[in-house]
């Protein structure tokens, strides 16, 4: 265990139909071998087999049946253990999930919606677990008086809390999963043995999906293997694992002997959706049963996956597709609402600007606007490159656009002269006259064609505040506000298939330097501020997920092999910066928001201009 981390194992074993011993012994030999995991989910009627038909009846397996429990216990080591079996409670027979710790049984969970349809005929050997809630509280097995029911499994260092349903609970209209999330269970664990049919592993993976995001936990789960039968029917060994929606682990494999697959969760990214929503302080949580127990530490602790390093990129051409049609028709839908055909956009060669021309092209073309309309503008100053300009000319020219080519140096000389400042000192004022001198030209362009100001500042550069106060950080609407940086190129590469007539252009300035070109030299905006994707991955995690400076650390550690050292830094400027620089987005244009998050005063970052 690190840090907020549980690593759960989701196991298939080998099953012999109707020898609960040999499976006992199967399982363990899978616990005993396994050095990671703290918890291990094991299948529905693990150890006598789901598909044994009327020999559940049978009486000297029920008696088998005890002592493979019994070998379990007698075998276990430290591990919690979700096994599925049977057991005769008041003559009559319940389908159950098993939790042991050690050497103890902590808890019976029955089965409570009991399958008879197709090949499903639970009804037929098993009572509902429905019947047992009310009136049955605990049992005496194998000497142990053991609680039943529905039950809350809390960690007492507060580390983990579960619940646990059976098979066919999840496919209920209103699952005892669903209410256990209501009732404090940050994940849920589903036993199961589902049947193959085509296109059922779909229907699996969409309910566990759903489950866990209206629940705002983790959703596990775990069918039995292909070991099982072949008698009509087949099993796939499905095992599926879902935070907050999110499908972090979906496997389905013929496989005929046993296996483990491992998934870490992260308990604070669950508590802070919660934290953060407030739906589930409207609940009221009403009695549950609550079980303790004390979740073993596991040493040595690694990632079973690390995160995307790049998480804001789309993960299909679809998303992409879809991010800049949502873009192009934010923008079309507000030229609608002021009654005006025309923008003004600044073209310096850079990613930023390409991709919001490229955009607005695209929804111009889309929605029957004239590309006239779009007033592209390049504004080369006293370090413009000659690649730079020639790079915006050509875009401009090329998609066919009003193109301006409008010098500033003159006009800045002159701002240079009225405020008595000296032309060969560059510092931060002979930087931000140029933007803002920029900006100035651009809104009074605007208004002579009854046009609006096109923003190209995207959300990375709004996060760390690079941009200049009233220049480069004011618009009309800003198009890209809601596209981190490392997004933003990857768009640009995208759309080199889409405007083929530019895509040397867009090839070149998807591999040049990030630069403001606004002092002589070289000028590498991330040599300042850092890589933008480190700065990216720390602004998804941070404000997606709430994570904490420690466990950014621990990630930009193994994702980007940093010492500790440097990702200390890298965490620490980036926060210092973020909340240095909120007095910018608090006067920031609007823009479309893309991402879970975005960095909209008016909407997700509410924090005050001066917090330290």
């Amino acid at each position: 265990m690190q840090l907020s981390f549980v690593k759960i194992g989701l196991a298939v074993p080998k099953i012999t139909l109707g020898q609960p011993l040999a499976n006992a012994k199967e399982i363990m030999s899978l616990v005993l071998n396994d050095q990671k995991a703290s918890i291990l989910l094991f299948p529905e009627l693990t150890l006598t087999g789901y598909s044994i038909g009327d020999w559940m009846f049978n009486r000297q397996l029920l008696t088998e049946n005890l002592e493979a429990i019994q070998y379990l216990l007698d075998h276990n080591d430290d591990h919690i253990l979700i096994v599925g079996t049977m057991l005769e409670i008041q003559h009559s027979l319940y389908n159950v999930a098993l939790v042991i710790q050690g050497k103890q049984i902590i808890g019976v969970i029955p089965k409570q919606f009991l399958p008879r349809n197709r090949e499903f005929s639970d009804p037929r050997f098993f009572a509902s677990g429905r019947s047992l809630l009310a009136s049955t509280k605990s049992i005496n097995l194998l000497g142990q008086e053991v609680p039943i029911g529905e039950i809350l499994f809390q960690d007492k260092k507060q580390v983990i809390s579960f619940g646990v349903e059976v098979c066919g609970d999840m496919w209920a209209p209103v699952s005892p999963g669903a209410l256990l999330y209501t009732k404090g269970a940050e994940v849920v664990f589903n036993l199961s043995a589902s049947t193959f049919h085509l296109g059922k592993h779909q229907q699996r993976l969409l309910l566990a999906q759903s489950a866990s995001l209206k629940g705002m936990g983790a959703y596990l789960y775990v069918s039995t293997g292909a070991s099982e039968t072949s008698s009509d029917i087949v099993y796939t060994g499905h095992k599926i694992a879902c935070v907050n929606g999110e499908a972090i682990l979906n496997e389905e494999k013929i496989d005929f002997s046993s296996s483990i697959s491992y998934v870490d969760l992260d308990l604070d990214v669950i508590r802070h959706a919660r934290m953060s929503s407030g739906w589930f302080n409207e609940y009221d949580l009403g009695d549950i049963r609550i079980v303790s127990f004390l979740l073993p530490p596991r040493k040595n602790f690694e990632l079973e996956k690390c995160p995307r390093p790049n998480p804001f990129h789309p993960v299909r051409d679809e998303d992409a597709k879809m991010i800049i049609d949502v873009i192009g028709a934010a923008l079309y839908k507000r030229l609608q609402y002021i009654g005006i055909k025309k923008v003004v956009i600044g073209v310096s060669g850079g990613l930023d600007s390409t991709l919001a021309l490229l955009i607005a092209v695209k929804a111009f073309k889309t929605y029957g606007l004239d590309l006239k309309g779009i007033i592209g503008v390049t504004l080369p100053s006293f370090a413009t490159s000659i690649e730079s300009k020639d790079l915006a000319l050509n875009l401009m020219n090329k998609l066919d656009i009003t193109a301006l080519e409008i010098p500033i140096s003159e006009a800045v000389l002159q701002q240079f002269r009225l405020i008595g400042h000296d032309e060969n000192h560059f510092d931060i004022t002979f930087e931000n006259a140029q933007a803002r001198y920029r900006t100035l030209t651009l809104m009074n362009l605007a208004n002579q064609n009854q046009a609006i100001v096109i923003g190209t500042s995207d959300m990375s550069e709004i996060a760390l505040g690079w941009a200049t106060f009233n220049g480069d950080h004011m618009a009309m609407y800003g198009l890209n506000a809601g596209l981190p940086k490392t997004t933003v190129r990857y768009l640009v590469k995208y759309l080199r298939n889409e405007f083929p007539i530019i895509r040397e252009e867009l090839t070149k300035i998807s591999k040049r330097v990030i630069s403001p070109e606004l002092i002589p030299g070289v000028q590498a905006t991330e040599a300042v501020v850092g890589k933008y994707e480190i700065n990216d991955f720390i602004l998804y995690h941070l404000l997606v997920h709430g994570a904490s400076r420690a466990k950014i650390v621990f990630y930009l550690r193994k994702v980007f092999q940093m010492s500790k050292e440097a990702s200390e830094k890298a965490y620490g400027y980036f926060v210092k910066r973020f909340k240095s620089q909120q007095y910018k987005r608090l006067t920031m244009p609007e823009g479309v928001k893309i991402f879970e998050v975005s960095l909209s005063p008016r909407s997700d970052v509410k924090i005050p201009g001066d917090l330290h």
